[in-house]
């Protein structure tokens, strides 16, 4: 890919790897963990590779997010690289307000879908900018974190920090 650019961002919830091109942001993607360790090896700090303006500002972001300064990301999504349902369902998971949770059953209804809870969890099992789009803000209509990207713990950790009260795999309290 043309002026294609990868670099890594150590996150409090795993290393994220960032693809993206001259100004179009294409992956945030947790790295499982066995593969964490080779990359940490050959990788310098993503702050002193970050020539593009768009992987500074993602840091910057990051940073302002997981220290609890940052409330919604400014970084401009292309929603060109989606498409059909999985667009529908990516949008509508990206205006969940932080520290709002919704279910996967009342995303779908949202979405004029009532009884597609199972497929907007494949889509969001796809999202390909986690954090983001904050499908960690997607909960099971039993309260459960069910599946995420980075894992439960990560959802569990993300949910806490947006003032989630969690126990074990379930949200106790939401922050409104």
């Amino acid at each position: 890919m043309k002026n294609h650019l990868r670099t890594f961002y150590a996150s409090p919830v795993g290393l994220l790897q960032i693809d993206i091109t001259e100004s179009r942001l294409l992956t945030l993607t947790f790295l499982p963990e066995g593969d964490s360790t080779v990359v940490l090896k050959n990788k310098t700090d993503s702050s002193e590779d970050a020539t593009n303006e768009t992987v500074r500002q993602l840091i910057h972001e990051l940073n302002a997010y997981f220290s609890g300064e940052l409330k919604q990301f400014s970084i401009e999504i292309d929603w060109d690289i989606f498409s059909g349902f999985q667009k529908e369902v990516l949008t509508l998971t990206a205006s969940i307000p932080y520290g709002v949770v919704w279910t996967y059953g009342e995303l779908a209804r949202k979405l004029g879908k009532p009884n597609a809870a199972r497929a907007v969890g494949n889509a969001l099992g796809s999202n390909p900018l986690p954090i983001l789009i904050p499908c960690h803000r997607v909960i099971g209509s039993d309260k459960r974190l069910h599946g995420y990207a980075g894992g439960v713990d990560a959802k569990a950790f993300l949910l806490r920090l947006e003032g989630h009260q969690i126990a074990g795999d379930r949200v106790l309290q939401t922050a409104c």
